[in-house]
């Protein structure tokens, strides 16, 4: 993450401005529909919830990242 620039994050992905890794990993998660339909009771009812998958925003955050879709910078 040290690598990539937080604009070039914003552009590539078109989410909103996040403040740490794990609020941007669930815009993403949100953005590209990887998210887990989660059943929990509330009383008696049941009800069904939407859950950011993280761990699959951060696979596509890598392999994005690895695919030279995202720019980066390196110190020479």
């Amino acid at each position: 993450m040290s690598k990539l620039d937080k604009e070039e994050i914003l552009r590539h992905y078109r989410i909103a401005n996040f403040e740490d890794e794990t609020k941007m990993l669930e815009l993403i998660a949100h953005k590209k529909g990887l998210v887990d339909q989660v059943a929990e009771l509330v009383g008696k009812k049941k009800v069904k919830k939407m859950v950011p998958n993280v761990q699959d925003a951060a696979r596509r955050l890598i392999r994005d990242f690895l695919n030279n879709r995202l720019r980066f910078y390196s110190k020479c």
